[in-house]
């Protein structure tokens, strides 16, 4: 007992620990030299984040630094990550750091994985807030064989391609603005299936989802595959705007899903220029390798300027999806509302009479998009889509992140384009405790930015700021409802409320060993960066197992001579045994690592960890659950 005490306490007072694995949160930036938790470039963060892998959720803050931050990849997955043990690369609040160029031997500007191949890409991973440029003849951002990716709020433009998903399930592409790229995605995505977002060959369940798409060479958002057992299953592709998107490939045009059962595509807004390819293009099936038709294709506005037709079905044998209604469409003079192969249908009640249309469409309209301006994509009062579409489980809000109402309007937005409206977003909505959230105001008011923001990040009455983008610490597990109410002096206010949206599970604690005589020892403890109130905390440890895991008097577990002992070990930086608390780098930010061979004297023992996290005066904020091991 008296070694292990001693080893921990003079490790972590002479700086003799061994980092092990990534857990918590870094930095990039390239303004600062590396070291205390920051790396100057994304090269140094992915090679620690690949060379030694996870053990906790991470995070890397991105600052602009001294200029624009070489293209990256990650080819392989990374060891230990996870459904908690997640990875994100977050741009600093309030700041849209640049990826320019592209890395050795790649061609797009971020890329994750390599292969389209399930399984060989990384997973878990969230990208938030960052730019994707200068990849010419690749995509802004690729993921290649990936899972449980999630791009939001990132900008591409200047590239071969947007946002190109192949072989990545689950993944989901949210509040991103792609323009002025154009169809070459490079290896392995494919130029007839790319253009400003796509997701190719076997990525199922992927959620496309309030995203600005515009000024693209070929089609807008594509989703789908040239092969019914490469088929995008359960795609949700609802809250876009697209405009400026003529097209130029096989599939070009606004929205393209094709062999995509069990799809929703609904409330989207598409202006098409000019052209020949269909403002939204559907192929339901091939073969009767499929027979799941797309279940839903409700409540979009298509404008088409071009002679193109405003949705196409690819042939006559298509079986129409589920629910194919509520949409509107507004051709041009000499263009068509609809089309069927190379049958065209100028008018809608020709439309509505073709064989495998009967019965779908009947509450469809041709009319006025009535759009802000043809690069603003939210509807005004004219619009012949306003208050009339149907409510769907799938769409409960806007673009803007505006809630719907009982009878929604048609189209991406659902406000008449006078008036404040409170919208917001976080950039997570769930992790461990303690999880630190950064709140995004996308507010639409007709007068422009709100005069005030009150923020109330636990629904409790209480206002917890009054920044546009403010950041909380959710320190207790638990699910939390947040509301904002936004002010205008002539607008008046208005409030929005998103019920049940952050969810803080347990507090991930570790303690764990090689075991069978190693005698190593890695501690992985809750990072305590971003808590406020928290000024220090203990790691305890007890060779006196409870008969459960978690059953004991003290913090779950039973205290003894060693217990004591380390409540007694004077507070230090970076002491694992009693730790000062928001020193980047240092634990609890970072995991503390015995080496093997240090504790061979202890083989067989088994021991008790729990760590608690105190306030000023000594006040109890939280303590983790036990984790037990023998040595």
């Amino acid at each position: 007992m008296f070694q292990l005490r001693r080893f921990l306490a003079a490790a972590a007072l002479t700086g003799a620990g061994v980092l092990a694995q990534l857990s918590g949160n870094y930095t990039i930036d390239s303004s600062l030299p590396a070291g205390g938790g920051n790396y100057p470039d994304f090269a140094s963060a992915i090679t620690a984040l690949t060379s030694a892998g996870v053990n906790g959720p991470v995070v890397f803050t991105v600052y602009p630094g001294t200029g624009n931050y070489a293209g990256w990849s990650i080819t392989g997955p990374i060891l230990g990550a996870g459904v908690v043990n997640n990875i994100t690369f977050i741009a600093a609040p309030g700041t849209a750091p640049v990826i320019s160029g592209v890395s050795a031997g790649a061609l797009q500007a971020i890329r994750l994985g390599s292969a389209a191949t399930a399984g060989t890409g990384p997973s878990w991973i969230t990208l938030s807030g960052l730019t994707a440029t200068g990849a010419p003849t690749g995509a802004g951002i690729g993921v290649h064989g990936g899972g449980n990716v999630t791009i939001q709020n990132c900008k591409v433009f200047g590239c071969g391609a947007g946002i190109s998903l192949v072989t990545t399930a689950n993944a989901v592409v949210e509040d991103c603005e792609v323009y002025s790229v154009g169809a070459t995605p490079g290896t392995p995505g494919s130029a007839t299936y790319a253009g400003g977002i796509s997701a190719y060959l076997n990525s199922d369940n992927v959620v496309i989802r309030r995203n600005k798409v515009h000024d693209v060479t070929s089609n807008g958002i594509f989703v789908g595959t040239s092969g019914d057992t490469t088929a995008c299953d359960n795609p949700v592709v609802v809250n876009n705007m697209i405009w400026n998107c003529p097209g130029g490939a096989t599939y070009g045009g606004g929205i393209a899903f094709r062999r995509c059962p069990g799809g929703v595509l609904a409330h989207n807004s598409v202006s098409m220029s000019g052209g020949l390819y269909p403002g939204m293009f559907i192929q339901v099936m091939s073969s009767t390798t499929i027979i799941t038709p797309i279940a839903v294709v409700a409540n979009n506005i298509v404008e088409h300027l071009g002679t193109g037709p405003c949705v196409k079905i690819e042939n006559a044998t298509q079986v129409a999806p589920t629910l194919f209604d509520y949409n509107l469409y507004a051709p041009s003079a000499t263009g068509n509302v609809a089309a069927v192969g190379t049958a065209n249908y100028a008018t809608l009640t020709a439309w509505q009479a073709v064989a495998n249309i009967v019965g779908k469409e009947t509450s469809t309209l041709v009319g006025i998009p009535g759009w802000v301006s043809s690069t603003d994509l939210h509807i005004t009062g004219s619009s012949s889509g306003l208050f009339n579409g149907i409510a769907l489980t799938q769409v409960l809000d806007d673009i803007d992140l505006q809630p719907r109402s009982g009878t929604p309007c048609r189209g991406a937005d659902e406000t008449n384009g006078t008036g404040i409206f409170a919208g917001f977003q976080a950039s997570t909505t769930s992790g461990p405790a303690a999880l630190t959230v950064g709140f995004i105001d996308t507010t639409f008011s007709s007068n422009g930015t709100p005069a005030s923001w009150a923020w109330d990040f636990q629904n409790d009455g209480i206002v917890d700021s009054t920044l546009q983008f403010p950041t909380f610490t959710y320190v207790t597990p638990g699910t939390y409802s947040v509301s904002l109410t936004v002010s205008d002096p002539i607008l008046g206010s208005n409030t929005l409320v998103r019920s049940n949206y952050i969810t803080v599970s347990q507090y991930v604690f570790s303690a764990t060993t090689s075991g069978f005589g190693t005698g190593d020892l890695t501690i992985t403890p809750v990072p305590n960066l971003g808590v406020p109130a928290m000024t220090e905390g203990y790691t305890l440890i007890s060779f006196t197992p409870a008969p459960t895991v978690g059953t004991g008097p003290f913090f779950g577990m039973i205290p003894d001579a060693l217990t004591f002992s380390v409540i007694n070990t004077p507070a230090a930086p970076g002491n694992p045994l009693h730790f000062v608390a928001g020193i980047p780098g240092l634990f609890p930010n970072a995991p503390f690592a015995v080496p093997a061979g240090s504790l061979t004297s202890l083989t067989g023992v088994t021991a008790d960890f729990s760590q608690v996290c105190l306030g000023p005066g000594f006040s109890l904020l939280y303590w983790t659950p036990v984790s037990r091991l023998t040595f």
